[in-house]
């Protein structure tokens, strides 16, 4: 297996009563190892919310607050962690079961051993690039 898409259940905290229910789509690949591919569907009918998190911060988070700027990620309670996505429009703030993200990202860690991204980057392009430059 050389990437992984799994869709993880999401709430996004709207304020008051009601969270909104997500589906997020996560991608993972062997061709970009060291990224999480977090894609939260059509925001204004024609463009997609895709947000591109580190692993090792995802992985982080599952602990301890970690993060800053636009992408922070931390316990939540015993059981969910919390994302808050900060852009132009201001912050969303998600909530998740812990257990599904861990599980994922073990699952991306079959993929890519933590530690041995390196050696799955093809560097002939960008050096190529480099040097071309």
């Amino acid at each position: 297996m050389e990437q992984l898409t799994v869709r993880l259940p999401m709430r996004l905290i709207a304020g008051g009563e009601t969270d909104i229910c997500l589906k997020v789509k996560c991608d993972y690949s062997a061709a970009d190892p060291f990224a999480v591919h977090m894609n939260f569907g059509r925001v204004d009918g024609v463009h997609e919310a895709i947000w591109v998190a580190s692993r090792e911060l995802l992985m982080a988070g599952l602990t301890t607050p970690t993060g800053q700027g636009d992408l922070l990620i931390g316990p939540w309670d015993r059981t969910r962690s919390y994302i808050a996505l900060t852009g132009d429009a201001g912050t969303a703030l998600l909530h998740i079961r812990t257990r599904k993200l861990s599980e994922f990202l073990a699952t991306t860690a079959r993929i890519v051993p933590v530690g041995g991204e390196a050696a799955y980057i093809n560097w002939e392009p960008w050096i190529g690039d480099v040097l071309s430059a």
